[in-house]
C-alpha cells in the first residue's frame, strides 16, 4: 500500500493505463523527494506502476509533480512540475512548467519554453488531445510567445512536430 495519499486520476480510453499524482514515498525504489507530489502511472495489463514524473538522471524529480492527463490511447501523458531536474536546463529554473512523456520511449520533452531563451517559461493546467499530438495549457507570462502583451492569463496550444506555442486566447 503507498503510505501518503493518490488523487487526480486520468484514464485511457480502453482503461489499460491510469495516471495519477501521490505523496506516498514507497512507490518508487530510492524516492528522495520525501512527500512531494509525484506522477505515477499503472498499466492494468501488467500490474506494474512506472515514475513519470522522474529526473533526468532516473530518480524521483526534486520538485512536485501534480496535474497528469493522459491521452486516449494512452501513449502520452502530460503533466505540471515546478521541479527543476526532469530536463537539463541552465540556469536552473523554479517555476511550474508543463511536461510531456511518451510513454513507450520513456521520454519526456519540457514545452513550456520561453521563445527568446528556450529556457523554462511558465505553464499549468494541461489538457490532450485523443491521440496526444496536442497539449493545451494556461500560463500567466509573456515569455511563450511573441507580442504577448496583455498581462493576463492565456490559453497556449502546443503541437507535437511544429515549432513553438501558439496562443489561442486572442
Amino acid at each position: 500500500d503507498g503510505n501518503g495519499g493518490s488523487a487526480a486520476p486520468a484514464i485511457s480510453d480502453d482503461g489499460r493505463y491510469v495516471v495519477f499524482e501521490t505523496n506516498a514515498t514507497n512507490l518508487a525504489p530510492g524516492d528522495k523527494n520525501g512527500y512531494l507530489r509525484d506522477i505515477f502511472l499503472w498499466d492494468q495489463q501488467s500490474g506494474q506502476l512506472t515514475l513519470v514524473s522522474k529526473s533526468a538522471a532516473g530518480q524521483t524529480a526534486n520538485g512536485e509533480s501534480y496535474e497528469p492527463v493522459i491521452s486516449g490511447n494512452g501513449n502520452t501523458i502530460a503533466y505540471t512540475s515546478n521541479a527543476s531536474d526532469i530536463v537539463i536546463l541552465e540556469p536552473v529554473f523554479s517555476t511550474q512548467n508543463i511536461y510531456v512523456y511518451d510513454v513507450s520511449s520513456g521520454r519526456t520533452e519540457f514545452i513550456t519554453k520561453d521563445f527568446e531563451t528556450g529556457k523554462a517559461g511558465s505553464g499549468y493546467s494541461p489538457s490532450i488531445s485523443e491521440d496526444g499530438s496536442k497539449i493545451a495549457f494556461c500560463a500567466y507570462t509573456n515569455k511563450l510567445v511573441k507580442n504577448d502583451i496583455n498581462n493576463l492569463w492565456d490559453i497556449f496550444l502546443w503541437q507535437r512536430g511544429m515549432p513553438g506555442l501558439k496562443r489561442i486566447s486572442m
